[in-house]
């Protein structure tokens, strides 16, 4: 997921069923998922939210970008700037 293209929500929807009746046995759910997504303190069993964690992926790049060498950012720069954004190093 790191380097591919994001799915549309219509693909990550089954992908986080499958994670959840994976979790449950394929029984209803015994803890709401915005509580299993919590910390153990707080009640939750660290599950990932799929969706969060897929975009989390792509903004780990932007990191990399700002600690890549001087050539790859700018050619990387220049693609992120023709979508309208910027990267200050």
């Amino acid at each position: 997921m790191t380097v591919l293209q994001n799915p549309d929500l219509e693909t990550m929807k089954p992908i986080k069923s499958i994670l959840y009746d994976f979790l449950w046995d394929s029984k209803p759910d015994k803890i709401a998922k915005n509580i299993i997504v919590q910390d153990y303190p707080y009640g939750g069993l660290k599950m990932i939210y799929f969706i969060c964690f897929v975009n989390s992926l792509k903004a780990s790049w932007v990191k990399r970008l700002k600690l890549s060498d001087s050539l790859t950012y700018t050619i990387y720069s220049k693609q992120v700037n023709t979508y309208g954004g910027h990267i200050d190093r």
